[in-house]
Formats: structure tokens, C-alpha cells, sequence
């Protein structure tokens, strides 16, 4: 199985993302992982290993500080 196959299904096909950043949800984001979706490293610079990555949907990767945030 590929890498990008094991963090969809360790995320049971979900947004992995608990940012308070985002308005769009409280808690976990739990948006279904349809399409493009991106693999967010936790740590920057990290490896891309399972213990450093989370599953987002677009919509909460843009909010990420190290990706969309301030930079659009």
C-alpha cells in the first residue's frame, strides 16, 4: 500500500485537523477527504513518516501558518 493510502485510512477517510485557527469547525475538522487532499507534516522539516503527518482536507491545509496562512 502507498504512503499516501495509509494516512487516508489511518484517518478513516477524514480531516485530521483540531487547529483553532479554523472557523469552520470546532475540534476535529472531520470534513471527508474527497479529491485533493493534502498530507500536512506536523513538524517542519520532519520526515514524511506516519508519526509526523496528518490528513487535510484543502479548506484547513490553506489555514496551516507554514502553508496558507499569510502567504496568498
Amino acid at each position: 500500500m502507498a504512503f499516501r493510502d495509509d494516512v487516508f485510512s489511518r484517518a478513516r477517510g477524514r480531516c485530521q485537523c483540531t487547529m483553532k485557527r479554523c472557523s469552520h469547525h470546532t475540534g476535529r475538522c472531520n470534513a471527508m477527504l474527497r479529491g485533493d487532499w493534502e498530507i500536512h507534516r506536523v513538524m517542519t522539516g520532519g520526515s514524511y513518516t506516519l508519526s509526523n503527518v496528518k490528513a487535510m482536507c484543502q479548506k484547513c491545509h490553506r489555514n496551516t501558518p507554514r502553508y496558507g496562512c499569510g502567504k496568498r
